[in-house]
């Protein structure tokens, strides 16, 4: 920054100036405004004009008028004062207590594994607020039934939405290690069609499953005898020693940690995503959305775990 710098001229103060007079139309109904004197603000105008090295108006006898210079900076000028303003505000929000309802929607695995526990710490934390959670198996529109935010695994669809990243999540092919004692554990891609696979009817009508791999991704055509539209039966049935299931490591983390179920082909790689929290975007973010986002993105790490 050189000592001519704008940002070294007091800026804030001498651009709403600037802008004042531009509206006013003049110095001296711009100094009515101030409680300054026409000179003053003449005066104040002139070291700016000097410092940016370039004349900002026309002075004529009835009117002043922006030069090509002038029309340049009242743009700036206009969006670093709101900008600024916004800054303020959302930095004053920071100190108020959120409250309020807020109405989250996400999908019953998700919400059942985790957002149970994620919005009791927040509601038992903040006493005036109301958390409104649904659990569907299905695509939400935000928009059409209301809902302030929505919490994603994957991908987050909708490029319109305002998106947030939580957590990385990763799929992983796990079975019971019972099922891998009477069954044995698959050492290739190839080796899942010999195998009981639990599918989720939501994905690729539940037959392939696609693994990330160099040259291109592995497509393994699957057969099982369970399909279900709710990955938590799945996780189940797996559990249960039913056969081998492709599900989110969010949703088994706790499970391979006890034991109860093994991940296989450990280095084969399913589509990786992210959890994501989504907002419509034509709203405006609320201090108790952005509260609560802020908490999902602190506790959700820790909570899945590296798995």
């Amino acid at each position: 920054m050189t000592s001519r710098s704008l940002l070294s001229f007091d800026a804030v103060p001498t651009l709403a100036l600037f802008l004042d007079v531009v509206e006013a139309g003049s110095f001296s109904a711009a100094a009515r405004r101030r409680g300054l004197t026409t000179s003053a603000v003449s005066k104040r105008i002139a070291q700016l004009e000097d410092r940016l090295g370039a004349p900002l108006l026309h002075r004529t006898t009835r009117r002043l008028a922006l030069s090509d210079a002038g029309l340049r900076l009242r743009l700036h000028a206009e969006r670093a004062l709101r900008e600024l303003e916004e800054a303020e505000g959302e930095i004053g929000e920071l100190s108020r207590a959120p409250r309020g309802l807020l109405r989250v929607a996400t999908s019953v695995s998700f919400g059942q594994m985790h957002m149970g526990t994620l919005a009791s710490e927040f509601v038992a934390r903040h006493r005036d607020v109301t958390i409104e959670l649904s659990l569907e198996e299905r695509f939400v529109d935000l928009v059409a039934e209301r809902f302030d935010l929505g919490i994603r695994c994957g991908t987050p669809g909708d490029s319109s939405l305002k998106i947030r990243r939580l957590a990385p999540s990763r799929r992983v092919l796990c079975a019971s290690p019972a099922y891998l004692r009477e069954r044995g554990e698959p050492s290739s891609p190839a080796d899942l069609e010999l195998h009981n696979c639990l599918r989720h009817a939501l994905e690729d009508a539940g037959r392939t499953w696609v693994f990330d791999a160099r040259p291109k991704p592995v497509q393994v055509r699957v057969r099982g005898t369970l399909r279900a539209d709710n990955a938590l039966v799945l996780r189940d049935a797996a559990i249960k020693g039913i056969g081998i299931a492709l599900l989110p490591n969010f949703l088994v983390a706790d499970d391979v940690r006890a034991g109860r179920l093994h991940i296989i082909l450990d280095g084969l790689a399913a589509k990786a995503g992210h959890i994501y929290a989504v907002q419509p975007p034509s709203r405006q973010p609320s201090r108790l959305a952005r509260a609560f986002i802020a908490h999902l993105a602190e506790r959700l790490p820790a909570l899945i775990g590296r798995l």
